[in-house]
């Protein structure tokens, strides 16, 4: 049942539709391939990488790539824009959604998992010409990893996949040898079929430790060199140490790292006006609902960073709409400075000490540091440090990403809002002038139609 709130007893519009919109311009979700929220027409840059990863699939005998760069840099749609444009012009066969690799994946549950997401993508785009014993054999695979993700342990993979221990599944081992020889059947179907080659993209790839990533990549070194697939792992650091220290893994990955920089801000405003124009409602003209000098300001202060960009946004919006519910209202730098600093006050600076603020100004000055240059900066000792860099990220205000030996620390993209600059008032004999003129305007207007 669903219940409304107002009197007429009809839902509440939309946000967007006050702005003649379909949906958020604001959104950070990745573009997907066929059932994205958002076209792949939204898509701006990336030239020169679109013609690096293009050229190393135009190989034919297969490949490892890796692209990385800071998180919310838009590794996904990169990957992505590019898997939908290969499938869309040449004969290349490639899953629907990119595969999310965990931390506790063994060399088996990666290529099971390979091997699910598979399955589930000639399943949905309903490829009839694929062999049905063999798409059997793979819907029995996608069944177990189903039930196990729903709460067994996966033991059936031999090392087990970390999954609920409450429940166990104790039937016969896969090995990793059943499951490669499924794999190159699987290779060899889809070009019997008529594709050429095959693309697989890995997200998440950061989230591993450095250690388990090498052992993980050194576990697949075989399964990773057949010759009619195209390997692309996406992740910022360690992913691309990971790779190239270990000289059983870089020997497999020829083709270097394609390393995606942060958009321009041009580059913003074209996505963000391509998106609009793609979301706006047929019949209706769009309400623009920000001004460029906004997102010139909070390019400055995220640095470019499209996804911490557009969540900003998002946040101001929220707040802002909810004083305004049914009128369209214009994001302006001083509104969004305002509601913005309101929410970091509430969140995190009101729950602070003196000296936890004096630490985390210093972390948001120098960008990314460590414990060792905080307190020599502050002349404080470094076990004093460590307990107001605990509180720090208790209240999520910093992150802490361990770089070999070394813990890296920077601030949360929120915190980035105290650099946010307050934006001078117009004094009041401009504002009278500007209002004198207008009205001059307005009475000289006026007076010529009454004439006619």
């Amino acid at each position: 049942m669903v219940i409304h709130d107002n009197e007429d007893n009809q839902p509440e519009p939309s946000i967007w539709s006050i702005y003649g919109l379909k949906g958020n311009p604001f959104t950070t979700d990745a573009i997907l391939i066929k059932e994205g929220f958002l076209p792949f027409e939204t898509f701006v840059g990336r030239q020169e990488e679109i013609k690096t990863l293009s050229t190393i699939l135009r190989m034919a005998d297969g490949t490892r790539t890796i692209v990385t760069g800071d998180t919310g840099v838009g590794k996904t749609t990169f990957v992505n824009y590019i898997r939908e444009k290969a499938i869309t012009k040449n004969k290349f066969f490639t899953h629907l959604k990119e595969i999310e690799v965990e931390e506790n994946w063994s060399s088996g549950n990666f290529i099971s998992h390979t091997l699910a997401s598979i399955y589930n993508t000639i399943d949905r785009i309903k490829l009839d010409t694929f062999s049905p014993r063999l798409k059997r054999r793979l819907s029995y695979l996608f069944d177990i990893l189903d039930i196990s993700n729903s709460g067994f342990s996966l033991n059936v993979l031999g090392t087990g996949g970390g999954y609920n221990h409450a429940r166990q599944i104790n039937n016969p081992k896969i090995t990793n040898e059943l499951l490669k020889g499924l794999f190159r059947a699987v290779v060899e179907e889809l070009k019997r079929i008529g594709f050429d080659q095959i693309i697989l993209h890995y997200n998440n790839l950061e989230n591993l430790p450095k250690e388990k990533m090498i052992k993980l990549f050194v576990s697949l070194r075989d399964f990773l060199q057949n010759t009619k697939v195209h390997f692309i792992f996406v992740g910022g650091e360690p992913l691309p140490s990971a790779i190239y220290e270990e000289d059983k893994v870089r020997s497999i990955f020829v083709y270097g790292n394609i390393e995606l920089n942060v958009f321009s801000y041009e580059e913003i405003i074209e996505i963000l006006e391509l998106r609009i124009k793609y979301l706006t409602n047929k019949g209706m003209r769009a309400f623009k609902p920000y001004e460029d000098g906004t997102i010139r300001e909070l390019h400055k202060i995220h640095e470019g960073n499209i996804r911490d960009i557009l969540n900003s946004l998002s946040v101001a919006m929220i707040e802002i709409i909810k004083e305004n519910p049914n009128e369209p209202v214009i994001l302006t730098k001083n509104k969004v400075r305002a509601k913005l600093k309101n929410i970091l006050k509430k969140r995190y600076l009101s729950r602070m000490s003196e000296i936890d603020l004096l630490v985390l100004k210093e972390i948001l000055k120098l960008g990314e540091t460590t414990n060792t240059t905080i307190s020599k900066n502050l002349g404080k000792k470094k076990q004093n440090i460590s307990k107001h860099l605990n509180k720090l990220r208790r209240l999520k205000a910093i992150k802490i990403k361990k770089i070999g030996v070394e813990k890296i620390i920077k601030v949360s993209s929120e915190i980035r809002w105290m650099n946010l600059q307050e934006e001078v008032e117009p004094k009041k004999e401009v504002i009278e002038k500007r209002i004198e003129s207008n009205t001059q305007k307005l009475l000289e207007g006026w007076t010529e139609e009454k004439t006619k």
